[in-house]
Protein backbone atom coordinates (compact mmCIF):
# COMPACT_ATOMS: atom_id res chain seq x y z
CA UNK A 1 0.00 0.00 0.00
CA UNK A 2 1.21 3.41 -0.99
CA UNK A 3 1.99 5.89 2.00
CA UNK A 4 -0.57 8.45 0.29
CA UNK A 5 -3.40 5.36 1.40
CA UNK A 6 -1.66 4.47 4.79
CA UNK A 7 -1.58 7.42 6.03
CA UNK A 8 1.81 7.81 6.53
CA UNK A 9 3.52 11.59 6.09
CA UNK A 10 5.02 12.31 2.71
CA UNK A 11 8.02 14.27 1.85
CA UNK A 12 7.06 17.67 0.25
CA UNK A 13 8.87 16.39 -3.29
CA UNK A 14 7.73 12.79 -3.07
CA UNK A 15 3.73 13.51 -2.97
CA UNK A 16 2.27 11.56 -5.48
CA UNK A 17 -0.31 12.69 -8.36
CA UNK A 18 -2.88 14.21 -6.94
CA UNK A 19 -6.32 16.17 -9.17
CA UNK A 20 -4.43 19.84 -7.62
CA UNK A 21 -1.24 18.96 -9.40
CA UNK A 22 -3.20 18.75 -12.91
CA UNK A 23 -4.73 22.47 -11.97
CA UNK A 24 -1.00 23.46 -10.89
CA UNK A 25 -0.26 22.33 -14.30
CA UNK A 26 -3.66 23.90 -16.57
CA UNK A 27 -3.19 27.01 -15.06
CA UNK A 28 0.79 27.90 -15.53
CA UNK A 29 -0.12 26.35 -19.40
CA UNK A 30 -2.86 28.72 -19.84
CA UNK A 31 -0.54 31.70 -18.75
CA UNK A 32 2.20 29.95 -21.18
CA UNK A 33 -0.20 29.23 -24.16
CA UNK A 34 -1.21 33.09 -23.96
CA UNK A 35 2.37 34.01 -23.33
CA UNK A 36 2.97 32.42 -26.54
CA UNK A 37 0.22 33.50 -28.87
CA UNK A 38 1.01 37.00 -27.67
CA UNK A 39 4.12 36.78 -29.19
CA UNK A 40 2.98 34.70 -32.00
CA UNK A 41 1.12 37.24 -33.10
CA UNK A 42 3.37 39.35 -34.97
CA UNK A 43 4.15 36.49 -37.78
CA UNK A 44 1.68 37.20 -39.55
CA UNK A 45 0.36 40.49 -37.98
CA UNK A 46 3.14 42.70 -38.57
CA UNK A 47 3.09 41.81 -42.50
CA UNK A 48 -0.89 42.93 -42.51
CA UNK A 49 -0.04 45.78 -40.37
CA UNK A 50 3.06 47.07 -42.48
CA UNK A 51 0.57 47.30 -45.49
CA UNK A 52 -1.99 49.32 -43.57
CA UNK A 53 -0.12 52.00 -42.02
CA UNK A 54 3.01 51.92 -44.55
CA UNK A 55 5.69 50.95 -41.72
CA UNK A 56 9.30 50.45 -43.04
CA UNK A 57 12.18 48.31 -41.64
CA UNK A 58 12.37 50.25 -38.86
CA UNK A 59 9.13 50.28 -37.88
CA UNK A 60 8.55 46.31 -38.56
CA UNK A 61 11.62 45.84 -35.85
CA UNK A 62 10.49 48.33 -33.18
CA UNK A 63 6.68 46.78 -33.84
CA UNK A 64 8.30 43.24 -33.71
CA UNK A 65 10.61 44.04 -30.37
CA UNK A 66 7.77 45.87 -28.84
CA UNK A 67 6.55 43.16 -26.26
CA UNK A 68 10.11 41.55 -25.61
CA UNK A 69 11.94 44.23 -24.60
CA UNK A 70 8.73 45.00 -22.08
CA UNK A 71 9.58 41.75 -21.08
CA UNK A 72 13.07 42.33 -20.34
CA UNK A 73 12.07 44.99 -17.72
CA UNK A 74 8.61 43.36 -16.75
CA UNK A 75 11.07 40.13 -15.34
CA UNK A 76 13.55 42.24 -13.79
CA UNK A 77 10.60 43.80 -11.37
CA UNK A 78 8.82 40.66 -11.35
CA UNK A 79 11.20 38.36 -9.35
CA UNK A 80 11.16 41.70 -6.36
CA UNK A 81 7.69 41.84 -6.25
CA UNK A 82 7.22 37.80 -5.87
CA UNK A 83 9.62 37.82 -3.06
CA UNK A 84 8.11 40.48 -0.98
CA UNK A 85 4.33 39.84 -1.74
CA UNK A 86 4.40 36.49 -2.65
CA UNK A 87 3.76 34.06 -6.20
CA UNK A 88 -0.38 33.69 -5.68
CA UNK A 89 -1.22 37.80 -6.40
CA UNK A 90 0.76 37.99 -9.60
CA UNK A 91 -0.10 34.75 -10.99
CA UNK A 92 -3.67 35.53 -10.40
CA UNK A 93 -4.15 38.79 -11.52
CA UNK A 94 -1.72 39.27 -14.43
CA UNK A 95 -3.80 37.48 -17.07
CA UNK A 96 -6.67 40.00 -16.61
CA UNK A 97 -4.02 42.39 -17.55
CA UNK A 98 -3.38 40.28 -20.78
CA UNK A 99 -6.73 40.42 -21.28
CA UNK A 100 -7.38 44.47 -21.08
CA UNK A 101 -4.15 44.90 -23.35
CA UNK A 102 -5.15 42.77 -25.97
CA UNK A 103 -8.52 44.15 -26.06
CA UNK A 104 -6.92 47.38 -26.62
CA UNK A 105 -4.28 46.29 -29.99
CA UNK A 106 -7.95 46.36 -31.68
CA UNK A 107 -8.23 50.35 -31.33
CA UNK A 108 -4.85 52.10 -32.08
CA UNK A 109 -4.87 54.20 -34.95
CA UNK A 110 -1.11 54.40 -35.74
CA UNK A 111 1.98 52.43 -34.99
CA UNK A 112 3.47 54.84 -32.12
CA UNK A 113 0.08 53.47 -30.20
CA UNK A 114 0.32 49.58 -31.36
CA UNK A 115 4.25 50.20 -29.91
CA UNK A 116 3.31 51.32 -26.91
CA UNK A 117 0.62 48.69 -26.19
CA UNK A 118 3.46 45.82 -27.03
CA UNK A 119 5.82 47.66 -24.49
CA UNK A 120 3.02 47.36 -21.80
CA UNK A 121 2.05 43.70 -22.52
CA UNK A 122 6.16 42.66 -22.82
CA UNK A 123 5.95 44.47 -19.27
CA UNK A 124 2.95 41.79 -18.27
CA UNK A 125 4.66 39.19 -20.69
CA UNK A 126 7.95 39.18 -18.21
CA UNK A 127 5.95 38.71 -14.87
CA UNK A 128 4.34 35.64 -15.91
CA UNK A 129 7.58 34.19 -17.80
CA UNK A 130 8.90 34.50 -14.18
CA UNK A 131 5.76 33.79 -11.88
CA UNK A 132 4.97 31.07 -13.65
CA UNK A 133 7.82 28.97 -14.23
CA UNK A 134 8.38 29.41 -10.34
CA UNK A 135 4.79 28.19 -8.99
CA UNK A 136 4.34 25.51 -11.19
CA UNK A 137 7.79 24.38 -10.22
CA UNK A 138 7.63 24.60 -6.57
CA UNK A 139 4.65 22.50 -6.47
CA UNK A 140 5.03 19.73 -9.50
CA UNK A 141 6.45 15.81 -7.53
CA UNK A 142 10.40 15.20 -8.47
CA UNK A 143 9.73 12.25 -10.21
CA UNK A 144 7.55 14.12 -12.63
CA UNK A 145 9.27 17.07 -12.62
CA UNK A 146 10.52 16.90 -15.98
CA UNK A 147 7.14 16.34 -17.79
CA UNK A 148 5.05 18.34 -16.13
CA UNK A 149 7.21 21.35 -16.52
CA UNK A 150 7.44 20.10 -20.43
CA UNK A 151 3.65 21.20 -20.11
CA UNK A 152 4.12 24.56 -19.97
CA UNK A 153 6.62 24.19 -23.08
CA UNK A 154 4.05 22.38 -25.05
CA UNK A 155 1.48 24.75 -24.14
CA UNK A 156 3.70 27.98 -25.55
CA UNK A 157 4.67 26.22 -28.65
CA UNK A 158 0.93 25.53 -28.98
CA UNK A 159 0.30 29.38 -28.61
CA UNK A 160 2.68 30.39 -30.32
CA UNK A 161 2.18 28.23 -33.53
CA UNK A 162 -1.87 29.18 -32.98
CA UNK A 163 -1.43 32.54 -33.06
CA UNK A 164 0.13 31.84 -36.81
CA UNK A 165 -2.31 29.68 -38.15
CA UNK A 166 -4.87 31.83 -36.89
CA UNK A 167 -3.67 35.01 -38.39
CA UNK A 168 -3.07 33.22 -41.53
CA UNK A 169 -6.84 32.96 -41.75
CA UNK A 170 -7.45 36.07 -40.18
CA UNK A 171 -5.35 37.53 -43.32
CA UNK A 172 -9.10 36.75 -45.82
CA UNK A 173 -10.41 40.06 -43.74
CA UNK A 174 -8.47 42.52 -45.45
CA UNK A 175 -7.15 45.83 -44.42
CA UNK A 176 -7.81 45.38 -41.06
CA UNK A 177 -7.17 41.88 -40.17
CA UNK A 178 -3.89 43.16 -38.43
CA UNK A 179 -6.28 44.40 -35.43
CA UNK A 180 -8.21 41.44 -35.21
CA UNK A 181 -5.07 39.05 -35.49
CA UNK A 182 -3.40 41.05 -32.52
CA UNK A 183 -6.33 41.25 -30.20
CA UNK A 184 -7.27 37.72 -30.46
CA UNK A 185 -5.21 37.15 -27.50
CA UNK A 186 -8.09 38.29 -25.62
CA UNK A 187 -9.16 35.53 -25.71
CA UNK A 188 -7.30 32.94 -24.14
CA UNK A 189 -5.85 35.30 -21.50
CA UNK A 190 -9.76 35.74 -20.01
CA UNK A 191 -9.88 31.88 -19.79
CA UNK A 192 -6.36 32.17 -18.29
CA UNK A 193 -8.02 34.46 -15.82
CA UNK A 194 -10.72 32.85 -14.30
CA UNK A 195 -8.17 29.67 -13.90
CA UNK A 196 -5.61 30.97 -12.03
CA UNK A 197 -8.13 33.26 -9.59
CA UNK A 198 -8.81 30.09 -7.61
CA UNK A 199 -5.02 28.85 -6.74
CA UNK A 200 -3.55 29.25 -3.74
CA UNK A 201 0.07 30.40 -2.59
CA UNK A 202 3.25 28.82 -3.09
CA UNK A 203 4.15 26.28 0.08
CA UNK A 204 7.47 26.48 -0.04
CA UNK A 205 7.67 30.71 -0.71
CA UNK A 206 5.73 30.18 2.46
CA UNK A 207 7.87 28.34 4.35
CA UNK A 208 10.59 30.63 3.32
CA UNK A 209 9.13 33.04 4.27
CA UNK A 210 8.53 31.22 8.09
CA UNK A 211 4.76 31.18 7.84
CA UNK A 212 4.52 27.36 8.26
CA UNK A 213 1.23 26.73 9.49
CA UNK A 214 -0.56 28.90 6.80
CA UNK A 215 1.96 26.47 4.24
CA UNK A 216 0.63 23.59 6.22
CA UNK A 217 -3.06 24.55 6.17
CA UNK A 218 -2.70 25.12 2.20
CA UNK A 219 -1.36 21.67 2.25
CA UNK A 220 -4.01 20.34 4.04
CA UNK A 221 -6.87 21.58 2.23
CA UNK A 222 -5.37 20.86 -1.79
CA UNK A 223 -3.92 17.34 -0.32
CA UNK A 224 -5.33 14.08 0.51
CA UNK A 225 -2.38 12.74 2.57
CA UNK A 226 -0.52 14.00 4.88
CA UNK A 227 2.82 15.69 3.80
CA UNK A 228 5.71 16.83 6.00
CA UNK A 229 6.94 20.47 5.50
CA UNK A 230 10.42 21.11 4.29
CA UNK A 231 12.93 22.71 6.69
CA UNK A 232 13.11 26.67 6.61
CA UNK A 233 16.00 27.97 5.90
CA UNK A 234 19.15 27.90 8.12
CA UNK A 235 20.71 30.86 6.63
CA UNK A 236 18.95 34.21 6.06
CA UNK A 237 19.01 35.06 1.93
CA UNK A 238 20.49 38.26 1.02
CA UNK A 239 18.13 41.03 1.96
CA UNK A 240 17.13 43.14 -1.45
CA UNK A 241 16.62 42.46 -4.54
CA UNK A 242 20.10 43.62 -5.86
CA UNK A 243 22.08 41.51 -2.84
CA UNK A 244 19.93 38.34 -4.06
CA UNK A 245 21.08 39.23 -7.73
CA UNK A 246 24.75 39.16 -6.22
CA UNK A 247 24.51 35.64 -4.64
CA UNK A 248 23.58 34.60 -7.92
CA UNK A 249 27.23 34.44 -9.28
CA UNK A 250 28.97 33.81 -6.20
CA UNK A 251 30.60 30.60 -4.56
CA UNK A 252 29.44 27.34 -6.69
CA UNK A 253 26.17 28.98 -7.92
CA UNK A 254 28.10 31.68 -10.31
CA UNK A 255 28.87 28.47 -12.77
CA UNK A 256 25.16 27.32 -12.67
CA UNK A 257 24.14 30.59 -13.11
CA UNK A 258 26.22 31.46 -16.01
CA UNK A 259 25.49 27.69 -17.90
CA UNK A 260 21.62 28.55 -17.77
CA UNK A 261 21.98 31.79 -18.78
CA UNK A 262 24.28 30.54 -22.03
CA UNK A 263 21.97 27.97 -22.72
CA UNK A 264 18.70 30.19 -22.27
CA UNK A 265 20.03 33.25 -24.34
CA UNK A 266 21.02 31.28 -27.09
CA UNK A 267 17.87 28.68 -27.48
CA UNK A 268 15.63 31.97 -27.69
CA UNK A 269 17.17 34.10 -29.74
CA UNK A 270 16.55 32.31 -33.08
CA UNK A 271 12.97 31.41 -31.71
CA UNK A 272 11.63 35.12 -31.60
CA UNK A 273 13.63 36.65 -34.40
CA UNK A 274 13.42 33.37 -36.80
CA UNK A 275 9.59 32.97 -36.55
CA UNK A 276 9.28 36.68 -36.08
CA UNK A 277 10.39 37.35 -39.65
CA UNK A 278 9.42 34.03 -40.73
CA UNK A 279 7.99 35.26 -43.89
CA UNK A 280 10.89 37.16 -44.90
CA UNK A 281 13.68 34.35 -44.31
CA UNK A 282 10.95 32.04 -46.57
CA UNK A 283 11.14 34.58 -49.37
CA UNK A 284 14.91 34.76 -49.14
CA UNK A 285 14.52 31.25 -49.11
CA UNK A 286 12.55 31.80 -52.82
CA UNK A 287 9.69 29.86 -51.03
CA UNK A 288 6.72 30.93 -53.66
CA UNK A 289 3.36 30.92 -50.70
CA UNK A 290 6.18 32.24 -47.56
CA UNK A 291 2.90 31.89 -45.15
CA UNK A 292 2.22 28.77 -46.39
CA UNK A 293 5.91 27.78 -45.87
CA UNK A 294 5.51 29.46 -42.52
CA UNK A 295 2.64 27.29 -41.87
CA UNK A 296 4.48 24.16 -42.41
CA UNK A 297 7.02 25.27 -40.44
CA UNK A 298 5.04 26.05 -36.97
CA UNK A 299 3.19 22.60 -38.10
CA UNK A 300 6.71 20.93 -37.91
CA UNK A 301 7.48 22.77 -34.50
CA UNK A 302 4.21 21.95 -32.52
CA UNK A 303 5.37 17.97 -33.36
CA UNK A 304 8.80 19.33 -32.35
CA UNK A 305 7.88 20.10 -28.89
CA UNK A 306 6.03 17.02 -28.38
CA UNK A 307 8.92 15.10 -28.25
CA UNK A 308 10.42 17.76 -26.08
CA UNK A 309 8.46 16.29 -22.57
CA UNK A 310 10.44 12.68 -23.96
CA UNK A 311 13.79 13.89 -24.46
CA UNK A 312 14.19 16.12 -21.21
CA UNK A 313 14.19 12.66 -19.37
CA UNK A 314 15.93 10.18 -21.69
CA UNK A 315 18.31 12.81 -22.48
CA UNK A 316 18.58 14.52 -19.28
CA UNK A 317 19.47 18.50 -18.79
CA UNK A 318 22.75 18.89 -19.77
CA UNK A 319 23.10 16.56 -22.80
CA UNK A 320 19.87 18.30 -24.33
CA UNK A 321 20.78 21.65 -23.74
CA UNK A 322 24.22 20.70 -25.74
CA UNK A 323 23.14 18.83 -28.40
CA UNK A 324 20.31 20.70 -29.27
CA UNK A 325 22.86 24.22 -29.73
CA UNK A 326 25.29 22.02 -31.62
CA UNK A 327 22.48 20.54 -33.98
CA UNK A 328 20.60 23.52 -34.43
CA UNK A 329 24.00 24.95 -35.96
CA UNK A 330 24.63 22.28 -37.95
CA UNK A 331 21.73 22.65 -39.58
CA UNK A 332 21.92 26.27 -40.92
CA UNK A 333 25.27 25.73 -42.22
CA UNK A 334 24.28 24.08 -45.68
CA UNK A 335 21.84 27.28 -46.02
CA UNK A 336 25.43 29.87 -45.20
CA UNK A 337 27.62 27.75 -47.65
CA UNK A 338 25.66 26.34 -50.34
CA UNK A 339 25.92 29.17 -53.00
CA UNK A 340 21.85 28.05 -54.88
CA UNK A 341 20.13 25.90 -52.58
CA UNK A 342 16.77 25.63 -54.06
CA UNK A 343 13.07 26.61 -51.95
CA UNK A 344 12.61 22.56 -51.11
CA UNK A 345 16.06 22.08 -49.30
CA UNK A 346 16.19 25.29 -47.64
CA UNK A 347 12.36 24.46 -46.33
CA UNK A 348 13.73 21.31 -44.95
CA UNK A 349 16.45 22.44 -43.30
CA UNK A 350 14.54 25.91 -41.96
CA UNK A 351 12.14 22.89 -40.47
CA UNK A 352 14.47 20.57 -39.41
CA UNK A 353 16.09 23.40 -37.26
CA UNK A 354 12.74 24.91 -35.96
CA UNK A 355 12.19 20.40 -35.01
CA UNK A 356 15.35 20.32 -32.70
CA UNK A 357 15.00 23.87 -31.45
CA UNK A 358 11.44 22.91 -30.03
CA UNK A 359 12.48 19.74 -29.17
CA UNK A 360 14.83 21.25 -26.90
CA UNK A 361 12.27 23.70 -25.73
CA UNK A 362 10.94 22.00 -22.21
CA UNK A 363 14.24 23.27 -21.12
CA UNK A 364 13.36 26.62 -20.98
CA UNK A 365 10.74 25.38 -18.22
CA UNK A 366 12.23 22.41 -16.32
CA UNK A 367 16.06 23.56 -16.29
CA UNK A 368 15.80 27.26 -14.26
CA UNK A 369 13.97 26.37 -11.21
CA UNK A 370 16.26 23.63 -11.28
CA UNK A 371 19.42 25.49 -11.25
CA UNK A 372 18.12 28.03 -8.43
CA UNK A 373 17.67 27.36 -4.79
CA UNK A 374 14.36 28.59 -3.29
CA UNK A 375 15.68 31.70 -1.91
CA UNK A 376 17.02 32.92 -4.95
CA UNK A 377 14.39 31.32 -7.80
CA UNK A 378 12.35 34.46 -8.19
CA UNK A 379 15.78 36.43 -8.71
CA UNK A 380 17.13 33.93 -10.74
CA UNK A 381 14.45 33.19 -13.29
CA UNK A 382 13.69 36.74 -13.35
CA UNK A 383 17.56 37.67 -14.11
CA UNK A 384 17.64 34.40 -16.87
CA UNK A 385 14.78 35.71 -18.82
CA UNK A 386 15.57 39.43 -18.51
CA UNK A 387 18.97 38.61 -20.10
CA UNK A 388 17.63 36.76 -22.73
CA UNK A 389 14.74 39.18 -23.43
CA UNK A 390 17.09 41.57 -23.77
CA UNK A 391 19.67 40.01 -26.29
CA UNK A 392 16.32 38.83 -27.90
CA UNK A 393 15.33 42.42 -28.42
CA UNK A 394 18.24 43.91 -30.03
CA UNK A 395 19.03 40.84 -32.32
CA UNK A 396 14.58 41.35 -33.66
CA UNK A 397 15.63 44.97 -33.52
CA UNK A 398 18.16 45.06 -35.76
CA UNK A 399 17.07 42.07 -38.16
CA UNK A 400 15.21 43.99 -40.71
CA UNK A 401 18.16 46.81 -41.19
CA UNK A 402 20.75 43.93 -40.95
CA UNK A 403 18.88 42.21 -43.53
CA UNK A 404 18.35 44.87 -46.15
CA UNK A 405 22.04 45.57 -45.33
CA UNK A 406 24.07 42.24 -45.58
CA UNK A 407 21.44 39.75 -46.92
CA UNK A 408 20.27 36.85 -45.02
CA UNK A 409 23.88 34.13 -45.79
CA UNK A 410 25.76 37.00 -43.31
CA UNK A 411 23.17 36.69 -41.38
CA UNK A 412 22.63 33.18 -40.62
CA UNK A 413 26.20 32.83 -40.60
CA UNK A 414 25.69 34.94 -37.19
CA UNK A 415 23.26 32.22 -35.92
CA UNK A 416 25.68 29.59 -37.04
CA UNK A 417 28.64 31.30 -35.06
CA UNK A 418 26.68 31.53 -31.96
CA UNK A 419 24.97 28.32 -31.77
CA UNK A 420 27.98 26.58 -31.98
CA UNK A 421 29.53 28.41 -29.27
CA UNK A 422 26.61 28.10 -26.85
CA UNK A 423 26.67 23.96 -27.27
CA UNK A 424 30.39 24.22 -26.57
CA UNK A 425 29.82 26.13 -23.30
CA UNK A 426 27.08 24.45 -22.56
CA UNK A 427 28.84 20.81 -23.02
CA UNK A 428 31.50 22.04 -20.87
CA UNK A 429 29.90 23.99 -17.59
CA UNK A 430 26.01 22.63 -17.75
CA UNK A 431 25.01 20.60 -14.39
CA UNK A 432 22.80 18.10 -14.82
CA UNK A 433 19.63 18.14 -12.39
CA UNK A 434 17.78 15.75 -13.32
CA UNK A 435 16.60 14.12 -10.03
CA UNK A 436 17.24 17.51 -8.49
CA UNK A 437 14.77 18.40 -5.23
CA UNK A 438 13.45 22.07 -5.05
CA UNK A 439 12.73 21.86 -1.21
CA UNK A 440 16.25 20.72 -0.86
CA UNK A 441 17.93 23.55 -2.81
Amino acid sequence: MSSALSGDIVKFDDVPMQRFHGWVVASGAIGQFTDGYILGVVGTGIPSVSAALHLGPVWQGLVGAGALAGLFLGSLFASSLMDRIGRRPVFAFDMLVFFMLSVLQFFVSNAGELLFIRLVLGLALGVDYVVGKTYVSEYVPQKQRGTLMSCLGIAWIFGYTSAYVSGYFMLAIGPSAWRWIFASSAIPAIIGSCIRFRMPESALWLVEKGRTEKARAVLKRYFSCPIALPAPPVAESAKGYWGRVSQLFQGTQRRRTVAILVFYTCHNIPYFVLNTFLPSVMVDAHVRNPFLAGLIYNLVITVGVLFSAVLVNMLGRRSLAAGSLLVQSALLVPLVVLPHASPVVSLVLLCGFGFVLAASDSLSFVYPPEIFPTSLRAAGIGVTVAISRLTTTLHTLIFPQVLVLFGMKPTLAWFVITLGMAGFVCYRTAPETKDARLSGL
